[in-house]
């Protein structure tokens, strides 16, 4: 072998280990890739596939090589992906697309993917997709719907404040029981709503079960914006996030100003004569009850001038 031989042996040798560090490299990436990555024929028949894929559907490599997807899911999803692909594969043209996922023997999962068409240097045609488990995301925004819906058509109202008490949303309740529109409590205290019933101490009692128990429940007169007193059973409970930090408050109230007024009816019905409306006998029993628990706990005898 001349030196010029030699040289170039020893060239394609380090040519030849550097493509193969390369494809080690190239390989490793692939393969730890947290999104199912997949490559098709023509045919729409997998060439290639990485680690996350074979994890998704269950199976080994060597039982996926060489079959479509379509084979692997239940069979109301295969016409849909053979013809996504063959959309692809004919046209060219990148397509983004959120699909359901069913492999045999595993549960639905929600998917987007995205697939496009690659052409090696003899033409020939391939799909390129890549995968991205949406499943959990889904599950969440779907959530967070039923969560707007119940939020949105509740009966009762319902307000959220951050963790300094500052409004930041109200539901559609809270505006037709208070008489505020939702731009005029945003960015407000609730204290808006106070009445003047209730002592500084009823509330800083509120505040201070709160944020020892996470949550208060009681009875709170609030005022509309006409000026109208009204009667709120409230129930207030802290949110906090992953660290257990409080972020927000949610409020919900039930307009109970109805019961009350039908309850005092009824106290008054049970103390007053209905015709003369003076009071009864009952009335005069249970005041004379009280004056007499009251002159107890002054240690007083109610009948004493009678016997001096």
């Amino acid at each position: 072998m001349t030196p010029v031989e030699l040289n170039n042996s020893v060239r394609l040798n380090s040519f030849d280990e550097k493509l193969h560090d390369i494809e080690m490299y190239l390989n490793a990436v692939f393969n730890n890739t947290g999104n199912p990555i997949f490559v098709k024929d023509d045919q729409c028949r997998l060439l290639l596939v990485n680690d996350a894929f074979c994890k998704i559907f269950g199976m080994s490599k060597e039982e996926i090589i060489g079959r479509t997807l379509a084979e692997q899911v239940l069979p109301d999803e295969q016409d849909h992906f053979l013809s996504i692909d063959r959309k692809v594969l004919t046209e060219g043209k990148e397509i983004l697309c959120e699909e359901t996922l069913t492999p045999i023997g595993e549960q639905t999962r929600t998917i987007l993917t995205r697939k496009n068409r690659f052409v090696d240097s003899k033409g020939n045609f391939f799909l390129v997709g890549v995968i991205h488990d949406i499943t959990e995301r889904k599950q969440s925004e779907e959530k967070l719907k039923l969560a707007a819906s119940v939020f949105s058509h509740s009966c009762e109202e319902i307000s959220i404040t951050d963790e300094k008490a500052t409004i930041i949303e109200v539901n559609d309740a809270f505006t037709r029981i208070t008489g505020f529109s939702r731009e005029e409590v945003i960015g407000q205290n609730p204290r808006i709503l106070q009445s003047g019933r209730h002592s500084p101490e009823f509330y800083t009692a509120m505040w201070k079960t709160l944020l020892k128990d996470g949550y208060w429940s009681g009875e709170v007169w609030n005022r509309r914006k006409s000026g109208e007193v009204y009667a709120v059973m409230k129930t207030i409970s802290a949110v906090c996030d992953e660290r257990g930090i409080t972020t927000h408050y949610v409020s919900i109230g039930n307009d109970i100003t109805a019961m009350k007024e039908h309850q005092e009816e009824i106290e008054h019905i049970a103390h007053y004569d209905i015709l003369t409306n003076l009071p009864n006998r009952s009335l005069l029993a249970d005041r004379l009850s009280q004056a007499m628990l009251q002159c107890r706990r002054h240690e007083l005898s109610l009948f004493a001038p009678l016997s001096a």
